[in-house]
């Protein structure tokens, strides 16, 4: 049975997602699914330098609709059948109980991540692995997004081994997800000249560290097992590195993000919203 754990304005927390069979179920998909690191093409930005390699599985989709905003594919284009087959639920994998739940849970979010289907059509999951010394740095999840979520897979954690989801307080998420300001230097550092692409804070973070030092200031949620984590769109957040003493335990998660349809994403760029450039 689903219990919530705690819930404010920018997350919700729940334990005991999945019944223990079907979570260990899971636990074993987590193990037989092929990875590669998130670098494995190119440095994927969203991961810092100081960040480490953490391993990523395919990204699966929910519907087919989602799969084809997800993958820019015009409407009369058809998706490829193999992709279908093997990416859009359902799978015919473990998992398929996860993508069950949180599609009849979708509805008890709605102050978070919005109504579907104008807010958002359907989710990704993709699986991850943080071996020690990986993390994720401060960031937003915006553009293409209505919320995400984080289902921790693993089945042991101890709380000396760090992991920890860390969100910031909600006047540090408003401060942050403000309107572009393109007469402000600290915002115009941070995009391309035609002011619609974030270069991001890769390389030198002084808009995103003055933003989040103004409150500095939020909470934390420990990647316990079987459990699920709903985060709202323009929530920053990161994922503590994990430490040392967790050896060769890794923390292994499935990630998604609610993916918003154009129309919603076209309001949000209305109201001065700019849709983040990098996906993760």
């Amino acid at each position: 049975m689903v219990t919530e754990v705690t819930r404010t304005s920018s997350f919700a927390v729940y334990d005991d997602v999945l019944p223990p069979a079907e979570f260990q179920a899971v636990w074993e998909y987590m193990q037989r699914t092929n990875y590669t690191s998130v670098h494995q093409q190119m440095w994927a930005k969203t991961w810092r330098l100081c960040d480490g390699s953490p391993l990523a599985g395919p990204v699966l989709f929910s519907n087919e609709t989602t799969a084809r905003v997800a993958n820019q594919v015009p409407q009369h284009m058809v998706l490829p059948p193999e992709m279908v087959q093997q990416c859009v639920f359902p799978t015919g994998r473990p998992i398929d109980q996860l993508f069950q739940t949180i599609l009849q849970h979708g509805d008890d979010w709605s102050d978070l991540i919005g109504r579907q289907p104008q807010d958002w059509c359907g989710f990704t999951t993709r699986a991850f692995l943080y071996p020690q010394g990986t993390g994720l740095s401060w960031h937003l999840d915006l553009g293409r997004y209505s919320g995400a979520y984080i289902y921790y897979a693993h089945p042991n954690w101890n709380v000396k081994w760090g992991g920890e989801l860390m969100i910031a307080d909600d006047p540090a998420r408003e401060k942050m997800g403000a309107a572009f300001d393109p007469h402000d230097p600290s915002h115009t550092s941070i995009y391309h000249p035609d002011k619609t692409k974030r270069f991001g804070q890769h390389l030198e973070n002084t808009w995103e560290n003055k933003k989040l030092l103004e409150t500095g200031a939020g909470r934390y949620v420990m990647p316990k097992p079987n459990r699920l984590v709903i985060v709202s769109l323009g929530c920053a957040h990161c994922i503590n590195p994990v430490s040392a003493a967790a050896g060769d335990n890794v923390r292994a998660t499935l990630t998604g993000f609610f993916i918003a349809p154009e129309a919603a994403r076209a309001a949000r760029a209305s109201q001065g919203v700019v849709p983040a450039a990098v996906a993760k």
